[in-house]
């Protein structure tokens, strides 16, 4: 059937989630990732409205039982015809009990070599060259894969979340350890004033108490300090975000009762008949 090929509908689903190629910009998705996506949402559109193939069996003498483990991508047998070439078609009742088995429910034995019809409920194709995709088919896909692609992003965006957490407590621990450093170099202060204008014949404490309160105040600059406003930087990009997320999950839920919608619309019903056994 002619349509859209895999690399259409990837550059579709792309568009929608606008992660279209930029030069010198990278994309959110691989399209190893879309295609993934992609062909998760194929099988549970071949599901309700699955590709319709006849394929064309023999009987075995003295056999009700028909061999189908060779028929590729089956999801489903839906009706069969034996025997054929009549007006009106004459359809059987039918089960399949075991893998790759399906028996005739026929009071009769067919003879040898006798055709068998089955209308099977197949998964549709998709790849680089075709589709057995209609185009309300490719429609819902698209819908599915921007849907399925937006919600996995988010759960992507989870992580940026936990990092952010972990940015702030890594803050906290930083102002902690510089709030120490300054409380120190304030008591050292402290200290060395009871030394100024005193003599002392043991050296200069109170030099020594102000180089040290000093180099307690370098520490919580230059190193506490320095890292709690790292860590600050790293928080506020990975809350920036936060309002966009928020929009997007809007989006992407709005997107996924889109594609359920219109997943019920393509439907296809089967309906059960029963028929006669001579």
């Amino acid at each position: 059937m002619a349509g859209k090929n895999l690399a259409t509908i990837r550059s579709e689903v792309r568009q929608f989630l606008l992660d279209e190629f930029v030069v010198d910009s990278d994309t959110d998705f691989q399209d190893d990732e879309l295609n993934m996506i992609i062909r998760d949402t194929l099988v549970e559109i071949s599901e309700v409205s699955p590709r319709m193939v006849k394929e064309e069996l023999t009987t075995t003498s003295g056999s009700r039982e028909i061999d189908i483990s060779d028929i590729e991508d089956l999801l489903e047998i839906e009706e069969v015809e034996y025997r054929t070439g009549y007006t009106p078609v004459q359809f059987r009742n039918f089960s399949v009990r075991e893998a790759g088995v399906l028996t005739l429910e026929i009071d009769f034995l067919p003879g040898d070599s006798e055709d068998v019809y089955l209308y099977c409920r197949k998964t549709h194709q998709l790849t680089r060259n075709s589709t057995t995709l209609n185009p309300q088919q490719e429609r819902v896909l698209v819908e599915g894969a921007v849907a399925k692609a937006a919600n996995n992003w988010l759960g992507k965006i989870r992580g940026h979340i936990d990092a952010a957490a972990a940015a702030i407590a890594n803050i906290n621990s930083a102002v902690d350890n510089m709030t120490l450093r300054i409380t120190q170099a304030t008591t050292d202060l402290t200290n060395a004033r009871t030394y100024i204008d005193k003599l002392n014949t043991r050296g200069k404490p109170q030099s020594d108490l102000m180089t040290a309160a000093y180099r307690e105040l370098q520490v919580a600059s230059d190193g506490y300090l320095t890292q709690s406003q790292g860590y600050l930087r790293e928080l506020q990009a990975d809350l920036s975000i936060t309002n966009t997320i928020r929009t997007y999950q809007n989006w992407a839920t709005n997107q996924l009762a889109l594609y359920k919608r219109d997943l019920g619309k393509i439907r296809r019903r089967r309906y059960q008949k029963l028929y006669a056994r001579n």
